[in-house]
């Protein structure tokens, strides 16, 4: 049969309650299995077992109240080693009485029980220190003999004047370590000072035992910013955090112009204008060392976005900004061509581009037989008219806009006919 074992809470700290571990099955102090009373406080008298509930739930209570008991309590078990008789469990079988000191707690029945094994309870889940286990990019392992661990910031990238974090996670303790040893070392650590160095912080320094595991920073300037933690003669890095200063505002980046031409183009660029103060901008996509960036327009097809970006920096920040693409044509294909004055080219709805090859004109207008045009737009040369005008006469809703271009982007609300007069 299994042995059971009845743990009193006051090896933790906690006095006249006990802990059942086990497969549920009640156990009563007398019973005839073979058990090891580790209960430090006052024996219950007979008859009294109608007071445990009341005990244990008290018990259960202090010691939730108190971390590193409520760690053990929730995390620990109870391995008893084999015993050497032959034949016998708790009287059963008539077996003889062992000769040999015994390799378990034991109890004379009036005292505080003696424990001889090393570590008889050993912490389960974590392989460390039962539920006092640092985070994963925490691997420090103390030996137990000094405090140890690890800090770092939180978050690691702030806008200034913002507070930063740092928090201490104490080591975890080696593989095996009894109980005892976790609670002596973690009151060690506790009770250490941990003293702080912020450079570059309005606070400067700070110092509190180590049971307040975090420190306060904050920094008026942009920079990486690092921190150090001394506890007695060890000195931990505590890595670094980005302070960004003010936002940059105001920024774009707009085509110089907003129809390119593959055919006769060789390039298209952009213009970049913020209302901060930019020191240096950064491009992707195109080249350039100041506010205008170039992109060659070799091998690029007809109605291929154009979308290069670039970073924008001040003393303090930066800022990615991505590019408006101009409409590209390819005039030697074109897509939708306008050939003669008065015609009536079909345009679906949406964005397209139409080539004018009639020369010179004076009026770019489309329209349509029923569907409202309004909220179409239409790009003739460096111009943009983002509310086209629009009517209704004899042949339904259209627009006009004065315009002499050879290639003009249209965005239609609804499908129409476009034309030049």
């Amino acid at each position: 049969m299994n042995k059971k074992i009845l743990i009193g809470l006051s090896v933790l700290g906690v006095s006249a309650a006990f802990w059942a571990c086990g497969d549920g099955e009640v156990i009563t102090k007398g019973g005839d299995d073979e058990l090891a009373l580790l209960n430090y406080g006052p024996p219950f008298a007979e008859g009294d077992e109608g007071n445990m509930h009341t005990l244990v739930n008290q018990a259960m209570a202090d010691c939730s109240a108190d971390e590193a008991c409520a760690a053990k309590m929730e995390g620990s078990t109870y391995e008893p080693p084999e015993s050497s008789a032959e034949g016998g469990e708790g009287g059963e079988g008539g077996g003889e009485t062992p000769t040999s000191s015994p390799s378990g707690p034991v109890s004379n029945g009036s005292g505080p029980v003696v424990n001889t094994s090393s570590a008889s309870v050993t912490p389960t889940g974590s392989s460390a220190s039962g539920g006092d286990t640092p985070p994963a990019s925490s691997a420090v392992i103390s030996d137990g003999t000094k405090p140890d661990g690890s800090c770092a910031p939180s978050p690691t990238s702030v806008r200034k004047g913002n507070p930063v974090t740092w928090t201490f996670t104490k080591a975890s303790l080696p593989a095996g370590a009894s109980v005892q040893q976790v609670m002596d070392y973690n009151n060690m650590v506790n009770a250490a000072t941990c003293e702080w160095t912020m450079t570059g912080s309005t606070e400067g320094t700070a110092s509190a035992p180590c049971k307040t595991n975090t420190a306060t920073a904050t920094y008026t300037k942009a920079d990486s910013y690092s921190a150090t933690l001394k506890i007695g003669d060890k000195t931990i890095n505590c890595g670094s955090v980005r302070v960004n200063g003010d936002p940059i505002e105001g920024c774009s980046c707009k085509p110089t112009s907003e129809t390119v031409d593959v055919a006769k183009d060789a390039s298209a660029s952009w213009n970049v204008s913020c209302k901060s103060a930019v020191t240096k901008y950064s491009w992707s996509g195109a080249t350039g060392t100041g506010a205008t960036g170039t992109m060659s327009l070799s091998g690029v097809k007809a109605e291929t976005p154009l979308t290069p970006k670039v970073t924008v920096s001040t003393a303090e920040t930066d800022s990615t900004i991505t590019c408006t693409s101009p409409a590209v044509i390819d005039s030697d294909h074109p897509k939708y061509e306008i050939s003669e004055m008065n015609g009536k080219m079909p345009v679906p709805a949406g964005e397209n581009t139409l080539m004018v090859s009639v020369g010179s004109y004076s009026f770019f207008y489309c329209e349509n037989g029923g569907s409202d045009m309004s909220g179409s737009s239409v790009t003739c040369g460096s111009n943009t008219y983002a509310n086209a005008t629009t009517g209704n006469n004899n042949s339904g809703w259209y627009f006009a806009v004065s315009c002499n271009s050879s290639a003009v982007v249209v965005n239609l609300t609804a499908a129409g006919k476009c034309g030049v007069y």
